[in-house]
């Protein structure tokens, strides 16, 4: 199965060149004249196109992976995946640091092979460190 990604426009679309560079066919929504979408339709792009979302919203798209309640993709029986990219910091959420944060989900995308109903988080601590976490969904 091959991966595509479909980077969000609250993400730069820089991050779909840096998934070609790992070997991954990407593109985003400013790129493809889809900026400005409501959320729902996002998700209807995501699916019919096969493409794992990358966002920084992850409440509208994951909901609360604890409690289980909200997230658009939550309530869909099979999607290709969605990887979610944040900071606890106040510096600033800029190019570098997406670029920064979406090599580590690469990464764990690479070593997983697929992401068929699962999620990456990605996140950056207060302190500095990365964390990630690797769930189904639903």
């Amino acid at each position: 199965m091959t991966i595509a990604f479909l980077i969000d426009e609250c993400l730069s679309p820089e991050l779909s060149q840096q998934a070609h560079e790992a070997g991954f066919a990407s593109t985003s929504m400013r790129d493809r004249g889809w900026a400005g979408l409501l959320d729902h339709e996002v998700v209807r792009k995501a699916l019919d196109h096969d493409l794992v979302l990358v966002t920084r919203n992850a409440r509208d798209f994951r909901g609360d992976p604890e409690s289980g309640e909200g997230g658009l993709l939550r309530r869909v029986a099979v999607h290709p995946g969605l990887i979610c990219l944040d900071s606890e910091r106040d510096e600033g959420f800029d190019v570098a640091k997406q670029r920064e944060l979406f090599a580590a989900a690469l990464d764990e995308v690479q070593r997983v092979g697929d992401l068929v109903n699962l999620v990456v988080d990605v996140l950056e601590e207060l302190n500095g460190d990365l964390r990630i976490d690797l769930y189904d969904m639903p």
